[in-house]
């Protein structure tokens, strides 16, 4: 039989492996929409970003004010 000590460490470690698990899942994926993510630029085809400037940026920001996301099939 636990304890109140094992069962309080118990939860402790499923809140913490909770939270690892949602921090690495991404908060949504970009879809290619025509136009660059950061600058609104036209862009053709699959391509989120006009430039790695324009995506590094968006990046930069984007995990600095809303946390993660993705970048959807690697597209520059």
């Amino acid at each position: 039989m636990s304890d109140e000590v094992d069962q309080a460490q118990e939860m402790s470690q499923d809140f913490c492996d909770r939270a690892i698990e949602a921090n690495r899942r991404p908060i949504r994926k970009l879809q290619p929409r025509q136009k660059c993510y950061n600058c609104d630029t036209a862009v053709e085809g699959n391509r989120l970003f006009c430039d790695d400037e324009c995506r590094e940026d968006w990046e930069f920001r984007m995990t600095r004010v809303r946390g993660k996301y993705e970048v959807f099939s690697g597209a520059s």
